[in-house]
């Protein structure tokens, strides 16, 4: 009677750990960076950003001031993407927080503030014109009716 207590209990054992298994491959990520990886057309069409050499540098700009951003579970890859997703496809949270697998407030925390982080690090990158430049670029027909315009504010 002991040893069938004992094999039963074995076999219990290895059904749950392969139940374990079965439920760690089924919720596998379905969606993320790994899916678009190695194709820049597919990167450009959900990030906006020209190929995937330039979506790899934004996200290791975002790794150097990335340390107080709380991860949910997702790579930086796949944090920079939901962000930009959602900024180029206006992808409602909700949907974005199934496809990554994360609940809906963790979508929206995690959205906010990687958005943060990438608008500080990247508005570097902004140059606007100084007044001459930038009417010297502006149609004449534009100049001519709106003589007040200003490159920037």
């Amino acid at each position: 009677m002991k040893r069938k207590v004992d094999l039963l209990e074995q076999e219990v054992k290895l059904l749950h750990d392969k139940n374990v298994l079965r439920e760690k491959s089924t919720h596998a990520k379905a969606w993320g960076y790994h899916k678009i990886a190695g194709s820049s057309e597919k990167v450009s069409y959900y990030t906006g950003l020209p190929n995937e050499q330039v979506f790899l540098w934004v996200v290791s700009v975002f790794a150097h001031s990335a340390q107080c951003v709380p991860s949910q579970g997702l790579s930086q890859e796949d944090q920079v993407l939901l962000v930009l997703m959602r900024q180029r496809l206006d992808i409602h949270l909700c949907f974005l927080a199934d496809l990554f697998d994360i609940g809906k407030n963790s979508a929206s925390k995690l959205f906010e503030t990687v958005l943060t982080v990438l608008v500080a690090e990247l508005k570097k990158l902004i140059v606007w014109p100084d007044d001459i430049s930038f009417n010297a670029w502006l149609p004449e027909a534009f100049r001519t009716k709106f003589s007040r315009v200003k490159g920037h504010h």
